[in-house]
């Protein structure tokens, strides 16, 4: 459903894969999440996250009480992200851990699904290498270890321990790979001889890269994803991706791009999503950008550097379709209106984040068909006349809502307005709200996700407010909880999923846990 993607997205959701090296659940300090396996009346399993609290080992008896509702005892065993790299949807999947063909140091999977279109089964076969520390001899033994039927490569560092790698020409020994990434792995150049012809997604993230040849992707004709962020890019010629007519999202986030050529992206015609964040780009050059690409529905300038001024320049309305537009950490004061209005009635999702807003106008956004609207890092808090009735009034119902780090000490539902009727998500993280007073979603008649983590929350009140009844999704991780009331089903019927990691709990809440899931089944 929209909710689990739009939660899932924020948060930065993660599953886990796991190996038998490494899962000694008998010994390990509770750092784990709980899953109902059995319910199965709901789009998503009922979650109760209790990672990173001061518990110590749970009992025989206590895990035996947790089993007995259906529920598994999942340590948390590594902190790779899981990735959804399969385009396909998938009836049924055989997943299996490959032992014997995996590279030390690497996981591996090996995924077998019926394919409806073709009558018959397909295979993936992924590898993901993310310990860091790699060098160049290792990578290209790893390469020669690695089955040449892998779908999947991944090879990804944590910045603290980087990959050096140099770009390898045994990877195109791999002809059936579909997904690669080299992540923070030091690389300061795409080989030439580059050629991949089933390849569809290319994530070069963190590396070194200074040039890109005009010809460098002749051999990558399929790529749909290009991900070049975070590289030492200058300069883009003109024709540098001419050969990527397939290509759907390009980021170039976070180089020292200040120069585009004329009609770089001129033969794109299939991008929908440009990622600029973190360049300082000239309007004028942008502007020229613009012309070529009217199809695209997402843009992200985020921290370009562009001033109220710039933005109000931007050639905006050469967008048909611009759906999602990023324009956080820009400094601009103020709500850019008179480019919003004029040029962006297809916007629906708009990032504000990080502009030193003080307030927001009466009825700025009125004119716009806004739905979900991004306002983290700003001073709404501060200031008692920051908001107004109308301040949250959309051309149609807004109903997703980010006031995280805005310095709200007190938050009230009336501060809201006329969204108070229409907010489906409310985003509160990061402020100092130290308790959960009747006022905080009073009158919030469609909220379902409810986020008030890393605020100074000592403890949960007898009882809550009337709203907390509609509940799906309640995050109260980084708060100073010591303690969960047994709320009955009465008070909390709806929820499916809560995150209370990261607070002060000392000892295992067995009876609320329980409890917890037997609302659920009912």
């Amino acid at each position: 459903t929209n909710i689990d993607k739009s939660y899932c997205n924020n948060n930065n959701f993660r599953m886990n894969r796991f190996s038998s090296a490494n899962y000694y659940p008998s010994v390990q300090p509770i750092t784990a999440i709980f899953i109902l396996t059995s319910f199965i009346s709901i789009n998503f399993w009922p979650i109760i996250n209790i990672t990173a609290n001061a518990i110590g080992a749970i009992s025989s008896n206590a895990t035996k009480n947790i089993q007995n509702y259906g529920i598994q005892y999942i340590p948390e065993v590594n902190d790779y992200q899981k990735r959804t790299d399969r385009s396909l949807d998938h009836s049924t999947e055989n997943i299996q851990i490959s032992n014997s063909q995996c590279p030390n140091f690497c996981e591996c999977e090996h995924v077998i699904w019926n394919n409806d279109i073709t009558d018959g089964s397909q295979m993936e076969i992924s590898v993901y290498c993310h310990e860091g520390g790699l060098e160049q001899i290792a990578f290209s033994k790893l390469l020669k270890q690695i089955p040449k039927e892998v779908t999947v490569l991944d090879v990804e560092a944590p910045l603290e321990q980087p990959n050096h790698l140099l770009w390898d020409d045994n990877l195109n020994q791999l002809k059936h790979l579909r997904v690669l990434r080299l992540i923070n792995c030091a690389i300061p150049a795409i080989s030439r001889a580059l050629k991949l012809r089933s390849l569809e997604i290319l994530d070069l993230r963190g590396n070194h890269i200074q040039h890109l040849p005009v010809s460098i992707f002749s051999g990558v004709p399929f790529i749909r994803e290009l991900n070049l962020a975070k590289n030492l890019l200058s300069v883009l010629p003109t024709g540098a991706f001419a050969y990527l007519k397939n290509l759907q999202i390009l980021s170039l986030a976070y180089n020292n791009i200040t120069e585009i050529t004329v009609n770089l992206l001129r033969d794109l015609k299939n991008l929908k999503s440009l990622h600029l964040d973190g360049n300082h780009i000239s309007v004028t050059q942008l502007n020229s950008l613009f012309t070529d690409i009217p199809q695209l529905e997402r843009l992200e300038l985020n921290e370009c550097g562009l001033s109220m001024g710039a933005i109000n320049d931007l050639a905006l309305n050469k967008f048909h379709s611009l759906y999602q537009l990023g324009i956080a950490r820009n400094m601009l004061g103020k709500v850019p209106i008179n480019a919003l209005r004029n040029h962006l009635t297809s916007l629906i999702t708009l990032d504000l984040s990080d502009n030193e807003l003080i307030e927001i106008e009466s009825e700025i956004f009125a004119k716009t068909n806004i739905t979900q609207l991004l306002l983290a890092g700003n001073h709404l808090g501060t200031n008692p006349n920051a908001l107004s009735i109308n301040s949250f009034k959309t051309g149609i119902a807004l109903r997703e809502l980010d006031l995280s780090r805005n310095n709200f000490e007190h938050f009230h539902s009336n501060y809201l307005g006329i969204a108070q009727e229409t907010v489906e998500i409310l985003h509160l993280n990061e402020n100092h709200i130290t308790s959960i007073e009747q006022s905080l979603i009073a009158n919030m008649t469609k909220l379902k996700i409810l986020h008030l983590g890393y605020n100074f929350i000592e403890y949960l009140p007898q009882q809550l407010p009337n709203e907390f009844a509609q509940l799906l999704i309640l995050n109260l991780t980084g708060n100073q909880l010591t303690a969960l009331l047994d709320y009955s089903k009465e008070i909390l019927p709806m929820l499916r999923m809560i995150d209370i990691s990261k607070n002060r709990f000392t000892t295992f809440p067995v009876t609320v846990i329980q409890n917890f899931f037997n609302n659920l089944d009912k």
